[in-house]
């Protein structure tokens, strides 16, 4: 049984977020029969008593006492351990813990929202978050990379939720939840922004385990039809009992969207800014601002919007679901406990839209390309359906641990399939595009009934010059296309050029 300690901490100021998706992974890996222990200084009852219900071992550590006697509280959790794992959450941990931790035997994992160190220490580097794939973290060459929402760390009750029914004349049900401390009382403008809307609304407001202005809320805001759940074990079905929701990016986000429920969200700081955004762009998800910024007016119009309009609710909760499946957990502990994974190039599937959408639309991908377009993932969703049908086209992925590196899309161009690929930032400099070109370009060519692959890139874009090099095609033309001097290559079923 491999030992698997769990670092992270939670107070006022970070939030329970690290601890709460650790608790979520750590369940995954007690059913994936590991030995897991949560190692944290959070001092807080509440918290401590949810780590303890979720069945987990749980080792407090001193938070008085300095990062060296810390390590040395974790290293005494993994000795006598074979292969053991530490999975470190938290931004305030130095790149030097990693060392020593592997140094100790340890294999390691680092759970991270965007790059904070020039060059990640680690074993396994995993971010959960919509728009990971963009980000450009640097990590060893035999580090694996576990990246996007298919990893998104949810307890078990979350991968299947019933959708509480609704009656066609009730009332909308407004569900308010800013996570498990809401330092700036976002709750108290949430509900003044509902006292603003006319329609008959259900409201209920979750309030956090850490939330310091929980009896303020309830002595302001209570004693009328306002519904408060203090540190409830059955969120899920809080969530599945709404119609719309109130919420600051953070763990909640994903919920939500893993119970279909469409969310108006609050961000507080530059990464959830960044999150925010792309959670806007996705679609499932309305950004309505900076906490600091935000007035009830607007966010009661945006509310407004979404409590009159069924079926902008409907599509926003399709999207949810499609992003979040609830599973992440299991992904990610399968991949923890798994040393030994390698890459795969499989055909595209309808699953694959948002990873591809991520990749497609980074701003350094877009650079190379000749069409540079911004594009929504609506837009995306439906071209990429139909792109998986059409039989003049074929796509592969590279896939490893459930995670999306690359893809590449062939076109017929008779007698030609033309070449388009891209790789995520995080993973360029791997061979990925070569690999990925090597293992599908025949096959592409034999299906599209093609006599030769080509492709066409930026006579500047040296990766992907290299690339095709290496996959065996050679530079046949060096063409002016939109006024920028390009290379292209070919390589063709019988090792003849095409003329």
């Amino acid at each position: 049984m491999i030992r698997v300690v769990l670092r992270a901490d939670a107070d006022r100021l970070m939030g329970v977020g690290h601890v709460m998706r650790c608790v979520a992974l750590g369940q995954s890996l007690v059913a994936a029969n590991a030995d897991v222990m949560i190692a944290t200084s959070c001092n807080d009852p509440k918290i401590l008593r949810h780590i303890k219900r979720s069945g987990l071992g749980l080792h407090l550590l001193d938070a008085a006492l300095p990062r060296s006697r810390d390590f040395a509280g974790v290293k005494a959790l993994i000795d006598g351990y074979r292969s053991p794992v530490v999975v470190v959450d938290g931004y305030h941990f130095p790149q030097s813990d990693f060392a020593e931790l592997r140094a100790a035997g340890a294999r390691t994992v680092v759970i991270d929202d965007e790059p904070r160190s020039g060059m990640y220490d680690a074993d396994v580097l995993l971010d959960q978050n919509i728009g990971a794939l963009r980000q450009n973290y640097v990590v060893r060459q035999d580090a694996r990379l576990l990246l996007g929402s298919r990893f998104v760390l949810l307890r078990p009750e979350f991968s299947n939720i019933d959708r509480a029914p609704r009656a066609a004349d009730g009332p909308v049900r407004v569900l308010i939840a800013m996570g498990g401390g809401d330092r700036l009382n976002m709750t108290a403008l949430a509900l003044e922004a509902v006292a603003m809307i006319s329609h008959g609304l259900s409201v209920t407001v979750l309030v956090g385990a850490a939330n310091p202005h929980a009896e303020a809320l309830k002595h302001a805001f209570g004693g009328g039809k306002i519904r408060f759940v203090e540190n409830t074990p059955d969120v899920a079905a809080e969530m599945a009992a709404a119609d719309v929701a109130v919420a600051t990016v953070g763990g909640t986000v994903w919920e939500l969207a893993a119970a279909g429920v469409p969310a108006l969200v609050i961000s507080t700081t530059p990464t959830q800014h960044r999150l925010a955004e792309s959670l806007h762009q996705y679609g499932a998800h309305r950004w309505v601002g900076d906490a600091i910024l935000l007035v009830r007016e607007r966010l009661a119009d945006s509310l407004s919007e979404l409590v009159d309009s069924a079926e902008l609710r409907t599509e926003m909760a399709r999207l949810g679901r499609t992003l979040v499946d609830g599973r992440g957990a299991a992904r990610a502990a399968s991949a923890i406990l798994d040393a030994n994974s390698e890459w795969r190039f499989r055909p595209a599937a309808p699953e694959d839209a948002e990873p591809v959408w991520e990749i497609a639309s980074d701003a350094t991908v877009r650079a190379e390309s000749f069409k540079a377009d911004v594009f929504g993932f609506t837009s995306h969703e439906r071209w990429f359906s139909e792109r998986l049908t059409r039989p003049t086209q074929r796509m592969w992925v590279a896939e490893r641990d459930s995670s999306i590196g690359a893809y590449i899309r062939y076109d017929a161009s008779p007698p030609w399939a033309m070449v388009n690929i891209a790789v995520a930032t995080p993973l360029r400099g791997r061979g990925l595009a070569r690999r990925l070109l090597t293992a599908t370009w025949s096959d592409a060519c034999h299906a599209l009934g093609a006599r030769a692959a080509r492709g066409v890139v930026f006579e500047t874009n040296m990766a992907s010059t290299r690339a095709f090099e290496r996959a065996g095609f050679s530079a046949i033309d060096r063409p002016s296309l939109d006024g920028q001097r390009c290379i292209m290559f070919e390589r063709s079923v019988d090792r003849q050029a095409v003329s």
